[in-house]
């Protein structure tokens, strides 16, 4: 059975065995695109790097027809250049330097690691005119996202936005409330950074050590190895769950460290572009090696549990992919990000939610920060997230307080208003019925069902013609959801 992940121009294929059959570039097993071809029931498929949107980054690139006609034999076809892009000599391990006083240690800016100062003040060394942070301070070696890695923002590749004080200290707040003792951080180098540093001075000074969390980064930058124990970072593609230094002993052993399944989360801050399906793959994926029991039953699927920090308005998307998923209305703000950063004067509200399978009534939100508990839904929310008697829940999801429609029957963001030629709510001034198909199906034009589950996509031939009205993208063929192809990075705003 396939796979679809609903999208205007692109759709990517989950089929039987893809792992294993798939060809293979230096990010892993690539995907299974297939183009969107207006006019046309079916377009033609080809593999493409999970990881990497533009060809410069990776070239990987195979039409599935050729790919077949290659692989009669079985064999293995790696594509694409395949230079080792993260390999790093390192002079220390990690607790080699953080034993050593800040005066012997140092991060040479142009080779991006770290170096001790007896080997780089040789004249003959190769950093030795370069651009030098010296006297590293263990927080500064603790906290490279912070203090010393200057973040990586390639659009089509990495997209590095790190949370803020206040959110970052919320999530973990939550690990310690649930008392959760083993954390699999998924590019998320801030949350590993914290965990590690207080773990790291707990065990300093106190003789009790199994009371603190532990955690383990798998992130696709190499750089955060060296700021790492040799056991706690793997060199991880999440849109394809495959280990690129083949490190998957290193989550395995984690994983059997905790006392039980229920002591086990998963957190994850993917690229917000980042397609839906593939990271939700990854999620069962890894679920899966943790019950080992259940991974041959199709009827069972047992999630570890989750925290995944997403955009609200991909929570269909979501609980689609993952129906045991629920989105917390608490908002998460970012350091690095000017639309996403917290600022006293100004009103924007941030779009990032916290996505769980962890029951709302077990996570506390702080009240300090503009947040209540509502007796009837049973969990915390925004206060301007009023609670609606007709619909009987607090039906928020961008942080304003939503208006109730008799019309539509259900609540509908502030400043819409009930259209009758298009049966809904939608803004003054707007084009009537043409938001309204953008929802429907771009095979038949109905708005009961997605491209993906049309009955004409497999019945119809690949030259017959679609309806009149169509919509026009541009494809592009990576991990990458049409909503943010016209805002290119990672974060960004909403309506």
């Amino acid at each position: 059975m396939n796979n679809f992940s609903a999208g205007t121009g692109i759709e990517v294929f989950f089929i039987k065995d893809w792992y294993a059959s798939a060809p293979r570039c230096r990010h892993g097993p690539m995907l299974l695109f297939e183009k969107f071809i207006h006019g046309k029931c079916q377009g033609r498929r080809y593999y493409a790097c999970s990881a990497c949107r533009s060809r410069k980054e990776c070239d990987a690139f195979l039409y599935e027809d050729d790919y077949n006609r290659k692989n009669k034999c079985g064999n293995e076809i790696h594509i694409g250049q395949h230079q080792d892009d993260s390999s790093l000599l390192y002079e220390c391990t990690f607790k080699g330097l953080a034993s050593l006083s800040p005066s012997e240690r140092s991060f040479c800016r142009n080779c991006q690691i770290v170096r001790l100062e007896e080997c780089r003040q040789k004249p003959t060394d190769k950093c030795f005119q370069h651009d030098i942070i010296k006297s590293l301070s263990l927080f500064n070696l603790f906290h490279p996202s912070r203090e010393i890695l200057p973040p990586l923002q390639e659009d089509k590749k990495n997209a590095q936005y790190f949370l803020n004080d206040r959110s970052l200290n919320f999530i973990l707040d939550i690990l310690l409330q649930l008392k959760f003792t083993h954390i699999v951080c998924i590019g998320m180098p801030s949350l590993h950074e914290e965990i590690q540093y207080r773990k790291y001075f707990y065990h300093k000074n106190s003789e009790d050590v199994t009371t603190i969390i532990d955690s383990i980064l798998l992130d696709i930058d190499k750089r955060y190895e060296q700021f790492s124990d040799q056991d706690k970072f793997c060199h991880f593609n999440m849109f394809n769950h495959y280990f690129i230094d083949e490190s998957f002993d290193k989550l395995r052993n984690f994983v059997e460290k905790s006392e039980s399944h229920s002591r086990i989360c998963l957190v994850l801050d993917p690229p917000f572009g980042g397609l839906v399906d593939a990271i939700a793959n990854t999620l069962k994926w890894i679920s899966s090696c943790s019950f080992p029991e259940n991974s041959k039953s199709s009827k069972t699927e047992n999630l570890l549990p989750i925290l995944w920090i997403f955009p609200y308005f991909m929570e269909k998307r979501i609980t689609g992919a993952l129906p045991s998923l629920h989105m917390l209305d608490y908002q998460v703000n970012y350091n690095n990000h000017n639309k996403f950063k917290k600022k006293i004067t100004s009103t924007r509200i941030s779009p990032v939610r916290i996505f769980t399978n962890i029951k709302t009534n077990d996570i506390v939100f702080p009240v300090d920060e503009g947040y209540r508990f509502c007796s009837r839904c049973d969990r915390y929310v925004a206060e301007s997230n009023k609670h609606c008697k007709i619909c009987n829940n607090c039906p928020s999801k961008d942080g304003r307080t939503y208006v109730h429609c008799n019309e539509c029957n259900f609540c509908v963001k502030p400043g819409r208003k009930h259209c009758k030629n298009c049966e809904r709510c939608e803004l003054d001034g707007h084009e009537c019925r043409k938001t309204g198909y953008l929802l429907g199906c771009h095979l038949c034009g109905k708005l009961t069902h997605k491209r993906r589950d049309c009955p004409l996509k497999n019945s119809q031939k690949n030259n017959d013609i679609l309806p009149a009205k169509t919509i026009k993208t541009k494809a592009n063929h990576a991990v990458f959801h049409r909503k943010s192809s016209h805002l290119r990075k990672r974060k960004y705003t909403f309506s």
